[in-house]
């Protein structure tokens, strides 16, 4: 019976230690108590069961509450609206030439005047194109009545961009203006629209935007002071307002934005 009851105590997963040496097990059953060594070893594996299944369903509930603190509940899809289409902005800290300086156009009369104009732009365009025009005294009313006196379109429009594009894009009207200007003041104006009429003033002006340079028209071979800008030559004062559409604050939509 006692070699029985010291084999039931060695297949204990905890066998208890000898206080004077730890590394041997201590058996708890030995042979002066044969009779009672077998059941108090029995019920010492049954305590032991108990306790491991007991923290192994403790683990088990505190995962459940880790993943569930961490995790995310999805209700629904979200909806992700497309941004609206904006006017184009030209950037005026951009500008070359420097729109605060004159510029002086210098030659004969007759002789060809070459312009460069240009000005990055920032827009939503909503798969648009950004179209250009240089108007030369904007404003001013011409022979067939539109409100500028030349307008040159620009030949190379910008291709769809967004707010969040990486680089600027930059629009450029250069070439050589068609006609004859007089000596005096004049104002070349780069302006930007997704539309412009067959007049060529924008569909809505709420979808453009424009920059000007003071511009004064001379010839050196004449006199040297003629280059000298005077503002006191009614040109420079006639100056009126210049494309009639319509600019109100909601016209967004109507000019093609998105709703």
């Amino acid at each position: 019976m006692a070699h029985a009851a010291a084999i039931a105590c060695l297949d204990d997963p905890f066998p208890p230690r000898d206080a004077m040496n730890p590394a041997r097990p201590l058996l708890s059953c030995s042979a002066a108590t044969a009779l009672s060594g077998p059941l108090l070893c029995l019920v010492r594996r049954s305590s032991r069961r108990i306790a491991w299944a007991t923290l192994a369903q403790s683990s088990l509930c505190l995962l459940a509450l880790t993943m569930a603190s961490t995790s995310c509940l999805v209700t629904s899809t979200p909806d992700f609206t497309p941004p609206k289409r904006t006017r184009p902005f030209l950037v005026t800290a951009s500008a070359d030439p420097d729109p605060r300086k004159i510029q002086i156009l210098d030659g004969p009369p007759g002789a060809a005047i070459t312009y460069d104009f240009s000005a990055d732009v920032v827009s939503e365009d909503q798969g648009a194109q950004v179209l250009g025009r240089l108007f030369i005294d904007y404003g001013r009313s011409n022979m067939g009545g539109q409100p500028f006196n030349q307008v040159v379109k620009v030949k190379r429009p910008l291709d769809p961009g967004t707010m969040g594009d990486p680089k600027p894009r930059r629009i450029e009207a250069k070439g050589t203006l068609p006609y004859l200007l007089a000596n005096g003041c004049h104002t070349a104006t780069l302006m930007v629209s997704h539309q412009f009429t067959d007049g060529d003033c924008p569909t809505c002006l709420n979808d453009s935007s424009q920059i000007s340079w003071p511009v004064y028209r001379c010839n050196s071979l004449e006199s040297p002071a003629s280059c000298l800008p005077d503002f006191s030559d009614p040109l420079c004062a006639d100056l009126a307002p210049g494309c009639s559409a319509v600019a109100e604050p909601d016209s967004g939509v109507e000019c093609g934005a998105s709703p």
